[in-house]
């Protein structure tokens, strides 16, 4: 049996509202619709000609839609006559570049965006005060790094689309350059991006949503004995080893003289490195203590993080377009 259709609709007259912080919203103008037939038991029909669509435009309320109806058949009225109050609430969105060989400007509909406090265990290799490199009075590594708390916020934005988005090619990528979010700078290789993606069924206006997680990491070191800098998501490694360079160029196992002959006897633990894949020579009595040569290298690619992942939107909501 076909759905019955709809050959009368009229609009009551009448308007029901609520009103928060936001300014109004769930905003309910009811129908009464005559069917061609009344619904058989347990019968439902989902859409009506002469009905506002769900997802349609209010005609007057600019950013707000139509979410979706609520049905009643009235008890002292014709069984194939229906009354349908269509709510209508806000949906802010803003206009979005999206990066491509053709940039495009896209609705989206922004629904989270701002950090979380989090914090992180990372090993402390640079006294952050004085510059220093955190090391023994023998000058050598710590066999265990100093552990201290960092902060590790999580930048989080939560945006909805119409359509499917392609950026799953920033996900495990840091930002290539400095970027602002919410007023303060973030060095280049900072923020590790990635992107989740979700269909929402059920809903026709924003069907595609995208959460997008920037992680924080700060992590300041002396690299190749040079000013401390901060490297944030890469690397650093201390050059350490069991084995140099001889002056043809081949590896050999590092000697050094033993305390009891004092003739040479091969390591049996790394000793430090000069950076140069030599052994560091340590100078009898000297009270400097030798400073370990570190290496920086890059743990993840980098890649331009597009501005519309991390801008703020706007406050309110804009004209429909």
């Amino acid at each position: 049996m076909a759905n019955p259709t709809a050959t009368a609709v009229k609009q009551k007259a009448g308007i029901t509202y609520g009103v928060d912080q936001n300014g109004a919203r769930d905003i309910r103008e009811r129908y009464q619709v005559v069917l061609s037939r009344p619904l058989a038991a347990g019968e439902v029909i989902t859409s009506f000609t002469g009905v506002p669509a769900i997802g349609s435009a209010h005609p007057q309320r600019p950013g707000y839609y139509a979410e979706k109806y609520e049905i009643t058949q009235p008890t002292d009225a014709a069984k194939s006559t229906l009354d349908i109050t269509v709510i209508y609430s806000p949906t802010s969105y803003v206009t979005e570049t999206i990066p491509g060989d053709e940039p495009q400007e896209v609705e989206s509909n922004v629904v989270e965006w701002g950090w979380d406090d989090g914090t992180t265990d990372r090993e402390l290799q640079t006294d952050v005060v004085n510059g220093k490199a955190v090391i023994n009075s023998a000058g050598d590594p710590f066999d265990s790094s100093p552990q201290v708390s960092a902060p590790a916020p999580t930048f989080t934005k939560v945006i909805k689309f119409k359509s499917r988005q392609a950026f799953f090619e920033f996900n495990c990528c840091v930002n290539d350059a400095q970027i602002t979010i919410s007023g303060k700078d973030f060095a280049a290789g900072s923020l590790l991006c990635t992107v989740a993606e979700r269909r929402n069924i059920g809903d026709d206006i924003w069907p595609y949503t995208y959460t997008v997680r920037l992680r924080y990491r700060s992590n300041t070191v002396k690299i190749a004995k040079g000013p401390a800098v901060d490297i944030g998501w890469d690397v650093s490694v201390t050059d350490t080893g069991m084995r140099e360079l001889d002056t043809n160029g081949q590896l050999k196992l590092i000697e050094v003289p033993s305390r009891e002959t004092g003739e040479l006897s091969q390591v049996t633990a790394p000793e430090l490195l000069d950076g140069n894949g030599h052994a560091v020579v340590r100078v009898s009595g000297s009270q400097t203590p030798v400073e370990p040569y570190n290496f920086r290298f890059a743990a993840y690619p980098r890649a331009t993080l597009p501005e519309w992942f991390y801008s703020e939107p706007p406050i309110g909501t804009p004209p429909s377009t």
